[in-house]
């Protein structure tokens, strides 16, 4: 079943491509970074991806790898115009551990639909200029816990946390988002910060995003005609600092981490409704506090299809 829906959302990519010929508008939302607009392509665009991130590492009791892919549908509409933003988002998740236990080498698997999460997006700042433009916006976020979170192995073992596929908490989110255009270069920033709070005896710690994307469009290098197609180049820093987890209320030791990503990423929009895109992210500093697994690598490719 994971397979098919996996390859289902790759070829929906191919397809959706196919039948695009409008032509583009200006340069596209970063990758993995918030963006401040609340328009064209922010605000009633169907937005989706194929994420895979793999951890690896050697804990005390051997090595152990964890393999993630999440593919997010993230349905935004804009409910005051040029203003504010709402929406809602659901990943489907396909995670597998393996690990050691006890000398012996174990594996747990699970996919299937995670936690639901609703958003809002609100731009209170906005100075436009002769061929450039400055945005603020506000970001707030609350995910609820639509996820099983309390799956087991068929001998009754409960899957670990990082496994299952929805935490079983109500997790809050505030940010604030920058973005500046200035000709064919762009500029993106956020500050996001998450609290997390308890289920099942079990706690997630809290998270601190920081990231800043540099865009720039390398085609078209002058408006000949406009709208025209669009080929956008990213560089992005992705930071995530994490407070440790708590287990039955006491801290656990081997939990919390500070990672930032290098994350180059290619966006091409072929047209004003339409834009497919891909980015490679690798750590370049990851800080982990006791035995844990080390992110490796995560890639991701999808779209954005303006409906509405």
């Amino acid at each position: 079943m994971r397979k098919y829906v996996i390859s289902l959302y790759f070829f929906s990519i191919i397809l959706l491509v196919s039948n695009i010929v409008n032509q583009a508008e200006a340069q596209g939302p970063p990758i993995n970074t918030e963006t401040a607009f609340v328009t064209g392509l922010e605000s009633g665009a169907i937005r989706s991806f194929g994420k895979a991130t793999r951890q690896i590492g050697s804990l005390p009791d051997g090595r152990s790898e964890l393999n993630i892919i999440s593919i997010p549908l993230i349905v935004p509409y804009e409910l005051l115009p040029n203003k504010l933003v709402v929406g809602a988002s659901i990943p489907y998740l396909d995670k597998e551990k393996k690990t050691t236990i006890n000398g012996e080498r174990k594996s747990f698997s699970d996919s299937g639909f995670g936690d639901l999460t609703l958003f809002g997006k609100y731009q209170f700042l906005q100075r436009d200029a002769h061929l450039q433009t400055t945005r603020i916006s506000a970001l707030g976020k609350v995910k609820v816990p639509t996820g099983e979170d309390d799956e087991k192995t068929s001998s009754g073992v409960r899957l670990p946390a990082s496994v299952q596929l929805g935490t079983g908490s109500d997790d809050y989110t505030l940010g604030i988002i920058f973005t500046h255009i200035k000709k064919r270069f762009g500029i993106n920033a956020d500050l996001i910060y998450t609290l997390k709070t308890e289920a099942n005896s079990f706690e997630f710690g809290d998270t601190l995003n920081y990231d800043i994307a540099f865009g720039y469009r390398l085609l078209p290098k002058v408006y000949e005609t406009y709208p025209a197609k669009h080929l956008n180049l990213f560089l992005e820093f992705n930071g995530k600092l994490s407070q440790k987890n708590k287990q039955d209320n006491k801290r656990v030791d081997d939990s919390g981490r500070n990672t930032i990503f290098i994350s180059p990423g290619i966006q091409f929009i072929p047209a004003r409704n339409f834009l497919i895109e891909a980015s490679f992210q690798k750590p370049i500093y990851e800080d982990l506090r006791g035995d844990q697994l080390d992110t490796d690598f995560s890639f991701n490719v999808g779209f954005r299809w303006l409906l509405f």
